[in-house]
């Protein structure tokens, strides 16, 4: 249900009543942005203290009131669109909103790459959702495993050594950095490449 916001905000952007796109009424976003069917009981509770902050934009304040109320219990992951469309704003005053209310301490936000920020109101919720496994090859936190049993990034940097290796065995030892990473079609080479040649130079 949650994802038809950020549909609608891509079909017709932030306009509840754009041409093409079915209106769309208070209840039917308080559904979708929650998602939850019962939603009279959520309340966006703010505290006084930001209500007479005059370093807070009027619109800024929605977008805090309607974290609050979807993180009332556990932290909620939305994404930009999503609070653009349930606000009628854009995406980048939402962007500009959040950054100006996190870095007040309003809020807290969890960021991971490809992944929705996760919300939460200190004090009023729990800690943000961080990632709680742990990759057995990195030693780094991520949201979860992959089926080789490591995060996304290592599993990267495996599957890049291994085509590396064969590009190698391909073209023969004498095959310089610049040569491997154009037969792989790589435009440029990065630390990652830079790292994984030399490891199987040592291996050599």
């Amino acid at each position: 249900m949650k994802n038809s916001l950020l549909l609608l905000y891509k079909e017709g952007g932030v306009v509840h009543d754009t041409p093409g796109v079915s209106p769309t009424t208070p209840l039917e976003i308080a559904r979708r942005i929650s998602g939850r069917s019962e939603v009279s009981r959520l309340f966006g509770r703010i505290s006084l203290i930001s209500i007479v902050d005059s370093r807070i934009a009027d619109k800024a304040h929605r977008v805090f009131a309607l974290i609050a109320a979807c993180s009332w219990r556990v932290p909620c992951v939305l994404a930009y669109e999503e609070i653009a469309f349930a606000v009628n704003s854009s995406r980048v005053q939402v962007i500009r909103h959040v950054g100006a209310l996190e870095g007040l301490g309003y809020i807290a936000v969890t960021r991971a790459r490809n992944q929705r920020n996760a919300y939460s109101v200190p004090g009023m919720t729990p800690q943000s959702p961080s990632p709680s496994v742990e990759c057995p090859s990195c030693h780094k936190p991520c949201r979860r495993l992959g089926k080789a049993g490591v995060c996304r990034g290592c599993a990267a940097s495996v599957e890049l050594e291994r085509q590396v290796r064969q590009a190698r065995e391909f073209l023969g030892d004498s095959a310089t950095d610049e040569e491997i990473a154009a037969h792989l079609h790589i435009q440029k080479i990065t630390p990652r490449i830079t790292r994984v040649l030399r490891k199987l130079e040592r291996a050599a």
